[in-house]
C-alpha cells in the first residue's frame, strides 16, 4: 500500500486531490502562501500505470511499454524523467519547497567487471590479414593458416590484460583452400553509403530497396506488407556489367532473409538486354542456394552461380522482390561479386575462449566448478534443464533466471548468505551471444543481481512544477579508485603508485581491493610526505584528511562538466567509500560534496563528512 508519511491536517486539505478545485488551490496559494509538506510515498502497481501513460503522453513509447511491462525504472528509462509528470497529477495541492522521497523499482545493470565474461567477438578483415596477407582475399582461416593458435594470437591484440578466467565467444570462417591472389573481379557492390551501381525500380506497392546498416556494416534492405493490403513487385538493378572477351563468370552474394517458408518470391534475375524497361527486357532467373545457417547477423555467402552462359555479353543482375498480403519477407543483399573464378568457400564457426594469461579455446575436459566463482553452462546442464537443451541455449520463451539459480543451489548446497558467483550461457535473441550475470545468496535462494531492486529519490517542487533533486549518490567502484590512483601517478608523483599502477599511498586508493588502504607503514615505507615524525595518532588523522582531499580529488576527475544546480536545485554528491583501517579492520564512510562551482575546471565543497 503506498505510504504516506504526513498527516493531512484539516478538511479543507481533504477534499485537495481533484483536479476541478485547482483554481480553489491557486486562490488559496496568493491569500496563504503556497501549500509545502515533505512526503514518502512507494509506487504501488497501479502507479506504474499512470506513469506508462505520463510516458506516451511525453512521447516516448518505448518508455511507456518497458514502465508497463515491467513495472519499473532502468538506468535507459530513468525515473526522474516520468515521476514528476506523477507527482503533479497525484498531488496538486503541494507546492513550492515541497520535496517527495519516491521509493520505485529499479531494473539494475549488469556489474561492469561481469562484462569480462560475456565478450562476443567476430574476427574482421584485419584480424585475417594479420595473420597473413593472402587470408585477406577470402576474409577466413586456410589450410596453411589454420584457425588454431591463430585465432587465440588475433584474441590476445584485440583484449589484452583481461583477469584469468575471462570468456569470450568467438565467430570466425575457414576456408578449405588457400588463395596466393585474389579472384579477378569484373563487378563488386557493398552498398556502402548509396546503391552505387544498382537503382531501385517499384512496379507495384508503396515500399522500395532502401539502405541498413548493423555495427556499421551497410547493407540493401527491403520489407513488405504481410497481412496488409498491398503487394509489392521491387526490383534492385545493376549497371551494366561487362563479360565481353571472357569465357567465365561467377556470381557470389552475401544476403540474409527472414519471415519466409522459401524463396520463392525472392528472385534473382539476368539479363541481356536490359535498357531501362523492367518489363520490357528479357530475364532469365538464376538458381541461387535456398536459405542456410548464416553467420551471427544471418548473413551467408551463397555459393558461386556460374554465369558463363552469359560470357561474352554484357549483361544486367537484378534482385526482385515480390510479397503478398500473406507473406513478406525481410530481404537484405550486403554485397555481390562477380569474378572470373569461384571465390572459394568457407565455413562458420564459433567457440568459447578462456582468458589464462593469454586466450585460448576453453577446455571442457579440464573443468569447471562453480566454486572458482564463475561457471559457463555446458551441454549436459542444459539437457538436464529440459528445454533450454533442445538448443544448449536460453531465450525469451527460456529465460535463464528460471532455472540458473536452481543449477547453483545443486551445486553450492552449503552457501552461506553473501557469497556470489557468475555465471556465463548462451542467450539467443536472433543470434546465439555470450551473456553472463552474476547471483547473490541471499541465505535463501540466488538472486540475479541484475535484476530489479528498489530505489529511493528525492523530488522537490520550486514553485512551478516538481523536479528531480539532482544529488549523485554513489559507492565507489574499481574505475573510481583508478581515477585516483590516476590522478597521483599524473598530477602528484609517480613513484607514490605500485608497480601494477593499480594503487597508490598519498591517499591510500587501491583500484583492485577497491578501498583506500589507510595503513600508516605504507605512507612511512614509501615515504609519503607529511607523515615523517607523526605520532600513530597523528598520521591517522592525517589519513583520513588525505581521504577526504581523495573524494574531492574524484568528483573534479569523474565529473568534470559539474553544475551547481540543476532545475534551481543546488546538486550534491554522495559519496560512499570502502576502507582498509590501520587497526586492519574494515571501515565505510559517506560524504557529501557540493558543486560550488561549474566545469569544465568545476569546485566542490564538503558539506559533511563521517566522525573518523
Amino acid at each position: 500500500m503506498k505510504k504516506l508519511l504526513y498527516i493531512m491536517a484539516s478538511s479543507l486539505f481533504l477534499l485537495w486531490g481533484c483536479e476541478p478545485m485547482e483554481d480553489v488551490y491557486n486562490d488559496l496559494d496568493e491569500e496563504q502562501g503556497a501549500y509545502s509538506e515533505d512526503i514518502e510515498i512507494t509506487l504501488e502497481d497501479a502507479d506504474y500505470s499512470s506513469l506508462s501513460e505520463i510516458a506516451e503522453k511525453m512521447g516516448n513509447n518505448d518508455a511507456a511499454e518497458f514502465i508497463d511491462e515491467y513495472m519499473s525504472f532502468s538506468e535507459e528509462y530513468m525515473a526522474a524523467d516520468y515521476i514528476p509528470g506523477f507527482l503533479s497529477e497525484e498531488y496538486i495541492a503541494l507546492k513550492e519547497s515541497s520535496s517527495a522521497k519516491v521509493t520505485f523499482n529499479y531494473t539494475q545493470p549488469i556489474p561492469d567487471y561481469v562484462d569480462n565474461y560475456m565478450i562476443n567477438y567476430e574476427l574482421s578483415s584485419s584480424d585475417y590479414v594479420s595473420v597473413d596477407a593472402s587470408l585477406g582475399f577470402i576474409d577466413a582461416f586456410s589450410p596453411s593458416f589454420p584457425a588454431e593458435g591463430n585465432a587465440s594470437t588475433i584474441m590476445d591484440s584485440q583484449f589484452p590484460d583481461k583477469p584469468n578466467g575471462s570468456l569470450a565467444y568467438v565467430s570466425y570462417r575457414v576456408s578449405d583452400v588457400d588463395v596466393e591472389a585474389p579472384p579477378e573481379l569484373f563487378f563488386e557492390e557493398h552498398f556502402d553509403g548509396d546503391f552505387g551501381d544498382f537503382e531501385t525500380v517499384s512496379l507495384d506497392g508503396e515500399q522500395s530497396w532502401e539502405l541498413d546498416d548493423y555495427n556499421d556494416d551497410e547493407y540493401a534492405k527491403i520489407s513488405g506488407f504481410s497481412g496488409g493490403a498491398n503487394t509489392n513487385n521491387d526490383w534492385l538493378v545493376s549497371s551494366v556489367i561487362d563479360l565481353s572477351g571472357q569465357t567465365s563468370a561467377y556470381m557470389t552474394i552475401r544476403q540474409a532473409a527472414n519471415y519466409l517458408d522459401d524463396w520463392a518470391n525472392l528472385k534473382v534475375m539476368v539479363s541481356s538486354d536490359y535498357a531501362g524497361d523492367i518489363e520490357a527486357a528479357s530475364w532469365t532467373e538464376i538458381t541461387v542456394e535456398e536459405k542456410p545457417e548464416g553467420d551471427s547477423w544471418g548473413f551467408v555467402e551463397s555459393e558461386a552461380v556460374n554465369l558463363s552462359d552469359w560470357a561474352g555479353e554484357n549483361i544486367t543482375i537484378a534482385f526482385n522482390y515480390n510479397s503478398t498480403t500473406s507473406e513478406a519477407a525481410t530481404w537484405e543483399i550486403d554485397w555481390i561479386k562477380v569474378s572470373k573464378t569461384p571465390i572459394p568457400q568457407y565455413s562458420y564457426y564459433s567457440d568459447v575462449f578462456e582468458y589464462q594469461d593469454g586466450w585460448q579455446k576453453f577446455d571442457v575436459e579440464a573443468g569447471d566448478t562453480f566454486e572458482d566463482g564463475v561457471y559457463l553452462i555446458q551441454a549436459e546442464d542444459y539437457d538436464a534443464m529440459g528445454d533450454p537443451g533442445d538448443y544448449n541455449n536460453f531465450s525469451s520463451s527460456d529465460n535463464p533466471d528460471n532455472y540458473i539459480p536452481q543449477l547453483i543451489s545443486l551445486n553450492l548446497p552449503f552457501a552461506q548468505e553473501g557469497e556470489s558467483v557468475v555465471v556465463a550461457y548462451m542467450y539467443y535473441a536472433g543470434s546465439t551471444k555470450l551473456k553472463a550475470s552474476e547471483y547473490i545468496y541471499n541465505g535463501t535462494t540466488w538472486l540475479n543481481t541484475s535484476r530489479i531492486i528498489e530505489r529511493t529519490e528525492q523530488f522537490v517542487h520550486n514553485g512551478t512544477k516538481w523536479v528531480f533533486d539532482p544529488t549523485v549518490v554513489f559507492t565507489m567502484t574499481t574505475d573510481d579508485y583508478q581515477m585516483v590512483v590516476d590522478y597521483v601517478s599524473r598530477d602528484l608523483e609517480s613513484s607514490y603508485v605500485n608497480s601494477y599502477g593499480t594503487a597508490e599511498y598519498y591517499f591510500g586508493a587501491d583500484a583492485y581491493f577497491e578501498n583506500f588502504d589507510l595503513r600508516i607503514s605504507n605512507r612511512t615505507e614509501n615515504d609519503i610526505p607529511g607523515f615523517a615524525g607523526l605520532s600513530t595518532e597523528e598520521a591517522v588523522d592525517l589519513s583520513y584528511e588525505r581521504l577526504t582531499e581523495a573524494v574531492e580529488v574524484l568528483l573534479q576527475e569523474k565529473y568534470p562538466d559539474a553544475v551547481t544546480q540543476v532545475n534551481g536545485v543546488d546538486v550534491h554528491y554522495i559519496v560512499t567509500v570502502d576502507t582498509y583501517e590501520n587497526d586492519l579492520s574494515r571501515g565505510k564512510y559517506t560524504f557529501d560534496f557540493q558543486c560550488i562551482s561549474d566545469g569544465p575546471d568545476p569546485e566542490f565543497e564538503l558539506i559533511e563528512g563521517p566522525e573518523f
